[in-house]
């Protein structure tokens, strides 16, 4: 019976062999070569040169912290924590009706589609008594311009907002499509007609 121990730096063949009745066991110890190391893994030889296992565990805990870290500030775990996109309301503004707006879920964003709304102006003449933001909604709409779609918290806090550069396909009865960043506190979706302030 033979028995071979592959080491990292080592190999110590071991040769069980019967004599008079009694088994003895015969040793030798010899260098590693490449064929030994092809019998099967060498648990030592997974670390590089010079770690440790406490070492490695250390490196990995900071490599996974440090992960963590960019992970929320990148948002990634606002994204697997998002309102659900079927309970945010939709606020028009000073679009009124003329804009219609739904949102989707897509892998933890929002995606927002802007379509016609009932109201949308089929010609450019002025109906009364629109205020001065309605007036400037209703001329951004019917010439194709550009609006906003921020995503707000009960609060009013805007979460995350994208400008919408071009209205123009509505004016041929198309979709235009935003994608919104989710967040677990988000509670309405608003049109606007600038970007919200930034907070200090």
């Amino acid at each position: 019976l033979r028995c071979t121990e592959v080491y990292s730096e080592s190999v110590r063949e071991s040769l069980f062999a019967t004599r008079n009745n009694e088994i003895e066991l015969v040793s030798r110890l010899r260098e590693v070569t490449h064929n030994d190391l092809r019998r099967g893994p060498v648990p030592q030889a997974l670390l590089p040169a010079g770690i440790s296992r406490r070492r490695a565990c250390a490196i990995f805990l900071c490599l996974m912290l440090a992960a963590i870290a960019v992970a929320m500030q990148s948002g990634y775990f606002n994204r697997l924590r998002s309102a659900e996109a079927s309970s945010i309301k939709f606020d028009a503004g000073a679009f009124r009706d003329s804009i219609d707006l739904t949102m989707t879920s897509k892998w933890g964003n929002y995606i927002a589609t802007l379509k016609r709304g009932e109201g949308y102006p089929t010609d450019t003449s002025t109906p009364d008594g629109l205020t001065p933001s309605e007036l400037a909604a209703r001329r951004r709409v019917t010439s194709g311009a550009h609006c906003f779609v921020i995503l707000e918290n009960a609060d009013g806090k805007a979460l995350g907002w994208k400008s919408v550069t071009d209205l123009s396909p509505l004016l041929e009865e198309k979709e235009v499509t935003v994608e919104l960043p989710g967040h677990p506190q988000a509670t309405r979706c608003r049109l606007a007609l600038s970007a919200p302030e930034k907070e200090n």
